[in-house]
């Protein structure tokens, strides 16, 4: 068995998981509406879909560390590789370094364009609440069921039926 190619394949697996599962976890509600709504992904509870998670990312986090330890000498390589003008690389990790370390401090301190991640989650989050909120109080559904009567031209004061209209349409409405 090759240990490179295992490790290779969990770390690409491993992350896809991570990905797929921090994007739903993403969007779904906070944990007391989510319980309400007995909300679920693929027969998977918040909960649980939560455990997968953070299991994977520790998996995640050990098959990183050997591809690391297996890939040391390549690595050290790449960083000890001079150009025409020092290290190889240079621009690179200063560049990245940058990004990184921006994208950390406006993560911290809320600023757009990272702010704009959290607005959208919390967005989601506040339809989710609103959404158990009506469905506790039996209120969302009659509210869903008026507004598709009123579409269809069936609802109060639509001139049909039982709902406070004029009774019959007349030709000049």
């Amino acid at each position: 068995m090759h240990k490179r190619s295992l490790v290779s394949f969990l770390t690409f697996g491993g992350f896809l998981i991570l990905a797929l599962t921090g994007l739903i976890l993403y969007f779904t509600p906070q944990g007391s509406v989510a319980n309400r709504l007995n909300w679920s992904f693929l027969g998977l509870s918040k909960h649980e879909l939560s455990n997968v998670h953070v299991v994977f990312s520790f998996l995640w986090l050990l098959c990183v560390s050997c591809h690391i330890y297996f890939n040391y000498a390549v690595l050290k390589a790449s960083f000890n590789r001079k150009g025409e003008n020092g290290w190889r690389h240079g621009k690179e990790f200063f560049l990245a370094t940058a990004i990184l370390g921006l994208t950390l401090v406006g993560a911290i301190n809320n600023w757009p364009p990272f702010s704009f991640i959290q607005d959208i989650s919390g967005q989601a989050k506040s339809h989710w609440a609103a959404t158990a909120e009506n469905a506790q109080n039996g209120s969302y559904l009659r509210n869903q069921a008026q507004v598709y009567r009123q579409k269809d031209g069936f609802g109060p004061g639509s001139g049909y039926g039982q709902g406070g209209g004029r009774g019959r349409r007349l030709a000049a409405d």
